[in-house]
């Protein structure tokens, strides 16, 4: 396991039925936070999409988050655990609604 895959909880690249097999998808693309009060957290092409549709929307379920940006409900829900315990995205209520986090957006480049 690479140190890239440790820093997102070692999910490592994008199982089959997400976004490798989606053609629009462009693989497992990472890249890194540059904010330096951050640890480095790695981002694949499915982490983008959650976090950029997140940026555009006030908060959502992980079910709309899932339907709006083409991906699997279950996938969704693991890749949401797994931003949230990096910081990058957080529950907002008890009914698990997720919104896009300062740190999140620093690692999509908008911070």
């Amino acid at each position: 396991m690479s140190t890239s895959d440790e820093a997102v909880g070692g999910d490592g690249p994008d199982p089959p039925g997400t976004d490798a097999s989606n053609p629009s998808g462009d693989g497992d693309d990472r890249s890194r936070p540059t904010s330096d009060d951050s640890e480095s957290v790695a981002l694949n092409v499915s982490d983008r999409r959650i976090l950029r549709y997140l940026d555009g929307s006030t908060a959502d379920y992980p079910a709309l988050i899932a339907g709006n940006t083409g991906l699997h409900v279950g996938y969704v829900e693991r890749r949401i655990e797994t931003l949230s315990t990096s910081g990058l995205v957080e529950p907002v209520s008890g009914e698990v609604i997720y919104r896009i986090t300062r740190l999140g957006r620093e690692a999509l480049g908008n911070g």
